[in-house]
């Protein structure tokens, strides 16, 4: 996966990061100074490795060459845009590629912290470097240079010697200096704030501890097994059991690293920074304020707990957040936008219907009405203490599907669209069941674990629905989305209508640790065919264009993931016996109606903004030209959102508000347009309206 802005690097990486600069400060150990392990790491990795070797489901020894690849990983995982290493310190490194397996299982893991403090010594220097150029004052820099920093520096060879490192550094300085000046800041005001950004970065990276780099190597080395397989040292993993229980009061967000920043990776569904609609995943966080008048706080490398402990507060408080926003790329201006802070409910994540009417003709020529019904899934959840306790009432997804399809038939729904989008999962258990209610006690899907036992899952209820259905997926639809996908796509139950799914066919469980938790992938899904998800995803029936690229998102895109398989098909696994849809016509009369579409139009327009930010490497240090670079940039985005504005009979704006759903929602439209017949039968239309 390649970058995209300076900070960018792999999921696996973005983990690492997590855990260097991530973990808080207490008295456990010393902070500072040079580093070496403690007196139980040695036995904890020694517990890591037996359980990688012995219990995962890739068949994997540690040796030679893991050692390599674990060389590999914590390199870029401590210097992920190769800007802190010199090239005679990586060359140095070398000696140590097929001797990591070797230490580790003689209870060794001094080379780690080796390697470790010659990075904190390098970035000591850095950061020193950049205080004297701000010491020097920003008239020195020549802003009206022809200049230009590249941002895609996965690759890059690290700065030959101490001259080449400085020259670098020094436009990762004006890179710096530049974002301030187009946020309208003056150049006391930059200076200020670079000034104690640096000075406080230096001050953490001399508060990193003994267990902060055990922490990354554990993740390096997991990382070779697979990428969602993962150490949490004991803060991490009590932060993973918040996050898994969602019970905290914040913006409703899932932040990761992203080299210096904190980066949206997930929105949550229902929570109030989706409610918002400004916040996007894959944006960057500068800077964070309180309220309404707070001043805004520089959050740049700062450690991702201490974000995330400002984001948090009160219900009902406003939090501000200073961010660089995905779609306006590496040179992009910052904004700030406000949030209000509330708990995220489980009914903010249950399941949402809503009704969506497709114009058709009837046998007589005239125009009809057929309402559509549209159920949103934005997770697999089950109450697991409601029903640990036999409450007969107890909320799960399968459960509430199935009362919003009685309550959509009864209001003369005639199909229903299972709108599983940004889907990323849940309970298996619910992905079962949610099957059974459209193709009954039949297998959904099968599981083979580590030692190649597989077991199939059924459905314990029949049917509740047998009408027409359309399942809309995309790229972040994952695991429990894609069973469901895959099943109602293998039986020919329904159309499997949007994107390739992510391609997550992995069971991960929980193991306690004497100290910390270790996340351990330990079986595989298989479709009802024996075909894998791993990889591949689920393939649509019908394909509509989406935001994400294949190439940089998905289960294909991270490093080291399971490859895809295959495994005899179920046990009397068929077909259902339904007429199958001519998928050739209907993508023409999809493509025709996309192409006339005024959404559709409006999408394509922002989309090609958001691949044009993708695709450009260079960053241009020219203050002028990054001006006019971004005006010229908004303008575009304004005259497509204008232009669609006027198609729906609206007054034009002067600011783009990237409008999103359900205002802006062409694909579940779209979905309901595939799901009925081009032409309806009079005695089965609803009255024409």
């Amino acid at each position: 996966m390649k970058n995209r802005s300076l900070w960018l690097c792999s999921a696996a990486a973005l983990l690492l990061a997590f855990l260097v600069l991530s973990v808080p400060v207490s008295g456990e150990d010393e902070a500072g100074g040079v580093l070496a392990p403690r007196e139980d790491h040695p036995l904890t990795a020694g517990k890591i490795v037996g359980l990688l070797e012995g219990s995962h489901h890739r068949d994997q020894e540690l040796d030679d060459a893991v050692s390599g690849r674990l060389l590999d990983r914590y390199l870029k995982g401590l210097d992920p845009v190769r800007l802190t290493f010199l090239a005679s310190d990586v060359a140095e490194f070398e000696a140590f590629r097929t001797r990591l397996d070797d230490e580790i299982e003689a209870g060794k893991l001094g080379t780690a912290y080796r390697i470790f403090n010659r990075l904190q010594q390098r970035r000591v220097e850095r950061l020193g470097y950049m205080v004297s150029l701000v010491d020097a004052g920003l008239d020195e820099l020549d802003l009206a240079a022809d200049e230009s920093l590249d941002v895609e520096r996965e690759d890059a060879d690290w700065p030959a010697d101490a001259a080449a490192a400085q020259a670098l550094w020094r436009k990762v300085f004006k890179a710096d200096v530049l974002t301030l000046l187009l946020a309208g800041r003056t150049k006391e005001d930059v200076a200020k704030t670079l000034g104690k950004r640096y000075s406080e970065q230096i001050h953490r990276a001399k508060q990193v501890r003994s267990r902060d780099v055990f922490s990354a190597y554990m993740n390096a080395l997991t990382a070779t097994w697979d990428p969602h397989t993962s150490y949490f040292p004991p803060r991490d993993a009590k932060n993973f059991d918040i996050r898994m229980k969602l019970s905290l009061t914040g913006i409703g967000a899932l932040l990761t690293v992203d080299g210096d920043y904190v980066k949206v990776e997930e929105l949550i569904a229902g929570g109030p920074a989706e409610k918002a609609g400004e916040l996007k995943a894959g944006d960057r966080i500068s800077g964070v304020a309180q309220g309404d008048d707070g001043e805004i706080v520089d959050t740049v490398a700062w450690r991702l707990d201490e974000v995330v402990d400002l984001i948090r507060g009160p219900k009902g408080s406003v939090v501000r957040l200073e961010i660089l926003p995905a779609a306006a790329g590496a040179g992009g201006k910052p904004k700030i936008i406000r949030i209000v802070r509330d708990v995220v409910k489980l009914e903010d994540q249950a399941a949402k219907s809503r009704m969506i009417e497709v114009t058709r003709t009837d046998a007589g020529g005239k125009e009809v009405k057929v309402p559509v019904g549209v159920i949103f899934l934005p997770t697999f959840y089950v109450d697991l203490e409601a029903a640990r306790q036999h409450d007969p009432n107890f909320r799960s997804s399968s459960r509430d599907v199935a009362k919003l399809i009685q309550e959509l038939t009864d209001a003369g729904a005639q199909g229903i669209v299972i709108d599983l989008r940004n889907n990323s999962g849940g309970s298996l258990y619910e992905a079962v069941e949610l099957t059974g209610l459209f193709v009954g006690r039949r297998t959904a899907v099968q599981v083979k674990d580590a030692d190649g036992e597989s077991q199939v899952l059924m459905a314990r209820k029949p049917a509740v629905y047998d009408g027409p259905l359309v399942v809309l997926v995309n790229r972040l639809s994952a695991s429990a989305s894609e069973i469901f996908a895959g099943a109602i796509q293998d039986y020919g139950r329904g159309l499997v209508v949007g994107g390739t799914t992510f391609g997550k066919g992995t069971v991960q469980t929980v193991t306690a640790l004497t100290s910390g938790q270790l996340k351990l992938t330990r079986a595989q899904f298989y479709r009802v065919t024996g075909e894998s998800t791993q990889q591949r995803g689920v393939v649509p029936d019908l394909a509509l264009p989406g935001w994400f690229d294949p190439e940089e998102v998905g289960e294909s895109a991270l490093e080291e993931s399971l490859p895809w398989d295959k495994i005899p098909a179920a046990v009397g696994f068929a077909p259902m016996d339904r007429a199958a849809p001519d998928l050739a016509v209907l993508g023409r009369e999809s493509s025709r109606r996309r192409e006339a579409d005024a959404d559709f139009a409006f999408f394509r327009a922002r989309r090609s903004l958001l691949e044009e930010s993708r695709k450009s490497t260079l960053v241009s240090l020219n203050f002028e030209t990054r001006e006019k670079e971004r005006k010229a940039r908004e303008k575009r985005l304004l005259d497509a959102e204008n232009l669609w504005r006027k198609a729906r009979g609206m007054e034009p704006v002067t600011e783009a508000t990237s409008p999103t759903a359900p205002e802006f929602d062409p694909w579940a439209k779209e979905a309901a347009e595939i799901l009925v017949p081009r032409q309806v039968l009079s005695s089965h239309s609803p009255e024409t309206r």
